[in-house]
């Protein structure tokens, strides 16, 4: 579950700078995986923005 306190603007760059220094700068192998796109957003130090987003485009009314 995501923080209250979460700074979108900020994990969001974070995340956008990751992205950019490991996947293109560095010809990284693209994230595809949910699981392994959450670890990668927590490596980056944006620890709560996968659990925000996925928390706003789901319900309890989903399947798993």
């Amino acid at each position: 579950m995501y923080s209250l306190g979460c700074d979108i603007s900020q994990e969001l760059s974070l995340v956008k700078n990751k992205i950019y220094s490991e996947l293109i700068a560095n010809k990284g192998i693209h994230v595809y995986q949910p699981e392994m796109f959450r670890e990668f957003c927590i490596s980056a130090g944006a620890t709560n923005i996968f659990d925000a987003i996925l928390d706003a485009i789901t319900s309890a009314r989903h399947s798993a």
